[in-house]
């Protein structure tokens, strides 16, 4: 039992090695040779031969459970979606309630289909997320695919546009034709890139035909497949896609609890590192995205394990880092927030940049403002 066990860790780190090497014909033989040493577990075998038989091999293109080909560019032969499959979400993402909630629905919806049928209803089968970037659109499409255990087929916007008049249709249609024949999760990123304002006159016709198209696209969509679209600036669509959608949610920017939270979930077991800076880096973080608040934690962490110094000393030499691409009104409320930190004038004029005077001038008047308030409640 301890030789099987032994075997079976040997593999697992095999396999590993292989994935992470990106070795695909080598990761398909010892997998094939796997399936043959592995008669003592029927079932192991005959999960990963079916594994085997249903990926596409390094030649042929992906195909569907229907034997369809994926889509690709005619001129460059690059396919026009990403594939992936299974969809793996390490944790749950942290929305507000708002969208946890209609994100909930539509994973219902979907377990429910003969009841709806019966009150002569369909599912929601498109959804338009909208909202600045880094907020947890795309993340939120992986988690629909994920929990309906569909592969997400993600539109691969520069393969699409294709600089050949009247071809950028012909890729789009042939997408959403290959969509409608897969079970599967139709993920449009950059929404706006091909569902502009048909009255923006420095667009070429064919883009406005081509909204046209989408439009006619989204009313027919079968009702046994999901459409998610995303866009950073809702403004710049076509006034008509808004009502094409059965659903439409806008992302807003994390609330500070969501991001105390995310900070925590980053530090993991460090966390308890941090000490008071936990709560500062939380105030420090405000209207920030979600990915802004993941990669100056990442940052903060690298700084301190390859200089092997604390968390804290961490944090501030980032910060110094983060802030000299800021503007100068930025760099001036942070250098305000940090002195109120307790951190030395000296140290915080070094960290921003910001002169001694400058940055007293800039205490002087939140003090005077903080003080008018306090009259101003008083007063009521």
């Amino acid at each position: 039992m301890v030789d099987e066990k032994d075997r079976m860790a040997r593999d697992v780190v095999q396999i590993a090695r292989l994935g992470l090497m990106g070795d695909r014909r080598n990761l398909e033989t010892y997998i094939r040779r796997i399936v043959r040493n592995s008669r003592s577990n029927p079932k192991l075998s005959d999960d990963l031969a079916t594994l085997l038989a249903s990926q596409p091999s390094d030649t042929a293109p992906l195909r569907n459970a229907g034997g369809g080909l994926v889509p690709v560019d005619r001129d460059s032969r690059l396919q026009l979606l990403r594939h992936e499959s299974p969809v793996i979400i390490d944790q749950p993402p942290l929305w507000p309630d708002k969208i946890n909630a209609a994100l909930e629905q539509v994973i219902a919806e979907r377990a429910h289909v003969a009841q709806l049928a019966k009150s002569d209803l369909k599912p929601t089968t498109t959804v338009l997320f909208t909202g600045p970037p880094g907020v947890g659109k795309t993340m939120s499409a992986r988690w629909l695919a994920s929990r309906l255990q569909k592969p997400l087929l993600t539109l691969d916007l520069a393969t699409v546009i294709s600089s050949f008049l009247g071809r950028t249709g012909a890729n789009l249609r042939h997408v959403l034709d290959y969509a409608k024949e897969v079970d599967s999760v139709l993920f449009l990123d950059e929404f706006d890139a091909i569902a502009k304002r048909r009255g923006d006159e420095t667009e070429l016709g064919e883009l406005k035909r081509l909204v046209t198209v989408l439009l006619q696209e989204i009313d027919l969509w079968p009702s046994d497949r999901l459409l998610v679209a995303a866009t950073n600036h809702g403004e710049l669509l076509d006034r008509a896609v808004w009502r094409r959608f059965d659903m439409v949610l806008e992302f807003p920017i994390p609330r500070l609890s969501d991001i105390k939270k995310l900070i925590d979930r980053c530090f993991g077991d460090d966390v308890c590192s941090l000490g008071p800076w936990r709560d500062r880096l939380v105030e420090l973080c405000e209207k920030q995205s979600f990915s802004d608040v993941e990669r100056l934690v990442r940052q903060i962490r690298r700084r301190a394990v390859v200089g092997s110094i604390p968390t804290e000393k961490a944090i501030l030499e980032t910060i110094s880092t983060v802030g000299d691409a800021l503007p100068r009104s930025q760099r001036k409320q942070l250098a305000v927030k940090l002195r109120s930190y307790g951190l030395t004038e000296r140290k915080v004029s070094e960290i921003t940049g910001i002169a001694r005077d400058t940055f007293r001038k800039e205490l002087k008047k939140k003090s005077n403002k903080d003080d008018s308030h306090q009259t101003d409640g008083s007063d009521e």
